[in-house]
């Protein structure tokens, strides 16, 4: 297994999410958009605290790595005027 870069962590990965952009990874260059990046799981090797780990104790990892879909949600909730009596259209 190689090294860790200062700045990286190892992760035994126990759970990844889909990402909008992961849908159209066959358009689109791989160093552009990893494939897989919403993942949680138990972190193996760190040599610096990385800002890219966030702690999810006691909750699911099929569960926490929903969380950066989850915000993305929020925020367009938060930038836009929907309100609890708007009607909203959905669309893959």
């Amino acid at each position: 297994m190689p090294s860790l870069k200062p700045d990286a962590i190892r992760l035994r990965v126990e759970a990844c999410g889909l990402c909008g952009t992961d849908l159209h990874w066959d358009s689109k260059p791989l160093k552009e958009s990893p494939f897989g990046h919403e993942v949680a799981g138990t972190v193996q090797e760190m040599l610096t605290p990385a800002q890219c780990a966030v702690p999810y104790e006691g909750m699911k990892p099929d569960i926490a790595c929903l969380s950066e879909p989850l915000g993305v949600a929020l925020d367009v909730l938060r930038l836009s005027d929907i309100g609890v009596d708007s009607n909203v259209l959905v669309m893959p």
